[in-house]
């Protein structure tokens, strides 16, 4: 005789029997009992931090995480650079005792130091590369002339201040050579790197370099050769006043006129005064003379001619 379970014992069995499902379901979850990803990456990232200041101290305790000035080194990246100017720099830092990576003083003194040079325009962004290194970006001023001091010569900015580094003759800078300001009588005999042009005539001439170097086409500054402004009587410029001069190598002249700082009507732009110069080069006459002035201030530029000296006969050896 087969006897059937009853309902009640059968619904107990049933139960039992989710449970057990549900159990085991929940023990055969893969992501059961794990801890997020983030704790631990948490976790190793406080243990490094921690490990990094406690090297961070021993090394300031040691003394070993210091700046040291006399062997910073910085980069001057310019169209020119005169290369006395990267140990100017370098010794005036080494004047600075050594000092630790946290002295936001001693960096804004580095700063302040570098910007007193006469060749810096510009210096910012100081930051310290810890442990032993400084940064920082350095704005280069870039000469346009120069003026003769004594028997040498110091180039000058298109601010008008002097630039230290001396040279014998006017120096060539990129696609020419500096022009002197005139007219040489003397009067910065006794200056020195960092002073600052203030005398209209030497303003003018500057101006005068400034737009050379603008406006006159690479080639033709190049052919000039060396110059001298002298924009003493450039203010007075008029049909019988040639204002600015520009004596070149050989010797020429150039008159000029007015400065581009001086607004008058009827004057010719010095752009087109340089576009004279530039046709004008290697022109010669019909009998194959050079010019040996040039009145650039009109439309149409007048030319005046030398006579060719043949050269001498060289003496001829007694038999």
């Amino acid at each position: 005789m087969q006897i059937l379970p009853s309902s009640r014992a059968t619904s107990q069995r049933r139960s039992a029997g989710g449970q057990a499902e549900r159990v085991a379901g929940t023990q055969l979850d893969p992501r059961a009992g794990r801890l997020p990803t983030w704790i631990p990456l948490l976790l190793i990232g406080v243990l490094a931090a921690l490990a990094i200041q406690r090297i961070q101290a021993d090394m300031r305790g040691s003394g070993f995480a210091k700046v040291d000035t006399d062997s910073v080194h910085a980069e001057l990246d310019a169209p020119w650079v005169d290369p006395r100017w990267q140990v100017e720099l370098s010794s005036r830092i080494a004047q600075l005792p050594d000092f630790s990576p946290d002295s936001g003083r001693m960096v804004a003194d580095i700063l302040t130091l570098v910007r007193d040079l006469s060749f810096v325009e510009e210096a910012t962004g100081a930051r310290v590369r810890w442990p032993d290194a400084v940064e920082f970006w350095v704005q280069l001023r870039q000469p346009i002339a120069c003026v003769q001091v004594g028997r040498k010569f110091l180039p000058v900015d298109a601010d008008g201040t002097l630039l230290s580094g001396t040279w014998t003759a006017p120096p060539y800078v990129s696609s020419g050579f500096l022009p002197v300001i005139g007219p040489n009588d003397g009067c910065f005999d006794e200056w020195v790197p960092g002073m600052q042009l203030v005398e209209q005539r030497h303003l003018d001439a500057l101006a005068i370099a400034e737009s050379m170097w603008e406006e006159l086409e690479p080639k033709a500054r190049e052919a000039l050769g060396r110059s001298l402004i002298d924009a003493t009587r450039a203010e007075f410029a008029g049909p019988d006043e040639p204002g600015a001069k520009i004596v070149l190598e050989g010797p020429r002249t150039l008159w000029f006129g007015r400065s581009p700082r001086q607004v008058s009507d009827g004057e010719l732009p010095s752009r087109a005064k340089w576009q004279h110069l530039a046709l004008a080069m290697g022109v010669t006459d019909e009998a194959d003379r050079e010019w040996s002035l040039i009145d650039l201030r009109w439309d149409e530029p007048e030319l005046v001619f030398t006579e060719v000296v043949p050269p001498s006969a060289e003496p001829t050896a007694a038999e």
